[in-house]
């Protein structure tokens, strides 16, 4: 999955959502993600098992003209989604975002 927000309207969001997992046994999500620019604002992966609390991880802020590589905990053995939400607001600065399979 790709996404790439330095083009776009000012309500626009960049927002992912999986399809609803079942997992047995604890997983990893591991992601590539290229934050740069002034006031990039702040991305933030949710793990949805009914409603949204807080984030299971989150970076704010220009991270570097580079690709950086993350990695988010899953330890949920029952059904879940996985959300990535850039706000509205900051959706004009350049956030590029690759999701790797790793099963």
């Amino acid at each position: 999955m790709y996404i790439e927000s330095s083009s776009g309207n000012a309500n626009d969001k960049a927002h992912f959502e999986s399809p609803p997992v079942t997992a047995t046994s604890p997983k990893c999500l591991r992601f590539w993600y290229h934050m740069y620019g002034a006031d990039i604002g702040t991305l933030n992966v949710y793990v949805r098992q009914t409603s949204l609390r807080s984030p299971s991880w989150t970076k704010s802020g220009t991270q570097g003209n580079r690709w950086r590589s993350a990695e988010v905990d899953i330890s949920i053995s029952a059904k879940y989604s996985v959300i990535m939400l850039l706000p509205h607001s900051e959706i004009l600065k350049p956030l590029l975002l690759i999701i790797q399979n790793t099963d």
